[in-house]
């Protein structure tokens, strides 16, 4: 069954953008580009290997009434959809948001992936780190 699951690092970069975007913003355009695929803009970034799992890093776009932004997406075997960062067009990542770009771009995508993955290992029933949604 495909999910959604937002981390608690990534609903730590959502609280600074929510004037613009919210969870449910990120489910709803996750659910379109399931259906969809990509469009004008998107693309895969790069596919990761770790042992049995794979994971593919997705940049996406949303537009949220007269907002637009980019968003990165880790699909893990193709069943768990996990947004890992986010800005908008305009903002200072969001511009270039690419793991080609400077410096200062690359290691801010790069602690936020190792962030959001860290919180996808380590959630437990006692300790959750993560709330999922049903793609349906």
């Amino acid at each position: 069954m495909k999910q959604v699951i937002i981390c608690s690092s990534f609903r730590k970069r959502l609280k600074g953008l929510r004037r613009h975007f919210s969870e449910n913003d990120v489910v709803s355009d996750v659910r379109r580009f399931t259906t969809t695929g990509f469009g004008k803009g998107e693309c895969e970034l790069k596919q990761e290997i770790i042992g049995e799992t794979e994971i593919s890093i997705l940049k996406l776009r949303i537009r949220v009434q007269s907002s637009v932004g980019r968003y990165l997406l880790g699909v893990v075997n193709s069943e768990h959809y996990i947004p890992i960062f986010i800005d908008l067009k305009t903002g200072r990542y969001g511009k270039n948001m690419s793991f080609a770009a400077s410096r200062e771009v690359v290691s801010m995508l790069e602690r936020a992936f190792e962030e959001t993955l860290l919180d996808y290992l380590e959630h437990t029933e006692e300790d959750p780190r993560f709330t999922k949604y049903a793609l349906v």
